[in-house]
């Protein structure tokens, strides 16, 4: 078809391409799995409470831990509850307060955190509801947040700045385009070399090339615009957190 470039998939520029698109594609793999540039930051260091009893009952193990410290005025002390299925909170009220409003820390058992619960209880009772925590905590730490509407602390996690968000987002666009070009280069080897040929000699090869284009812009814009929400959650104490 006259008028068409010649850099087209069955090109040497097209092959070198696609070997430079699965070597990027490999570093920014290892780059989000070293970095993590979408994973916040926990702004309290790791404490360890006192254990005060431990105990087997119908299949649940039950740790009984005493707090110490500003949370001891509020929580005197809390139940971790792991049975077979699911791992779960449940805290001891020094009293009754109209509201009370604090987080749950999971912790691995490597000390990192994992996840975070904010739990509101209105009128409470002597004990709090059943706190469903990430399956494999082994350890939890208790920030209280505000009790009947006195702030103590805002919050436990730092939100993500703008430059990280647009960071992660570029480097999870430039992947994805790039495994779409693989995979429709590979795609094209498998069906063979003269389809290879005369589809790459038609405006259809530029037009999926531009299809790949948008779709990665859309993909970067999508990512931005999530993380920016999540992030405006975060900084209100909502529950969107991610550690691993």
């Amino acid at each position: 078809m006259n008028g068409i470039p010649e850099y087209t998939f069955a090109s040497p520029f097209w092959d070198i391409f696609f070997y430079v698109s699965i070597g990027l594609a490999v570093v920014i793999i290892i780059l989000l799995i070293i970095f993590r540039p979408q994973k916040n930051v926990y702004l309290h260091s790791f404490h360890d409470d006192i254990l005060f009893k431990e105990y087997k009952e119908s299949g649940v193990k039950n740790q009984i831990y005493s707090t110490f410290g500003e949370i001891n005025n509020y929580i005197k002390r809390y139940a971790l509850r792991r049975s077979t299925f699911d791992t779960s909170v449940v805290c001891n009220y020094v009293e009754q307060y109209n509201v009370i409003k604090y987080f749950v820390i999971s912790f691995s058992r490597f000390k990192r955190p994992i996840g975070i619960v904010e739990v509101t209880e209105r009128k409470n009772a002597s004990s709090s509801k059943i706190i469903s925590v990430p399956r494999r905590t082994k350890y939890v730490n208790l920030i209280v947040k505000s009790v009947n509407g006195i702030e103590i602390n805002r919050t436990v996690v730092k939100p993500l700045p703008l430059s990280k968000i647009r960071l992660f987002a570029l480097m999870v666009s430039l992947l994805a385009f790039n495994i779409f070009y693989i995979l429709s280069r590979i795609t094209l080897m498998l069906v063979g070399y003269s389809y290879m040929r005369v589809y790459s000699k038609t405006y259809w090869n530029f037009f999926a090339f531009l299809a790949m284009i948008l779709f990665a812009v859309l993909i970067y814009i999508f990512t931005v615009f999530r993380l920016r929400k999540k992030n405006s959650k975060n900084r209100n104490g909502g529950l969107e957190y991610e550690f691993y």
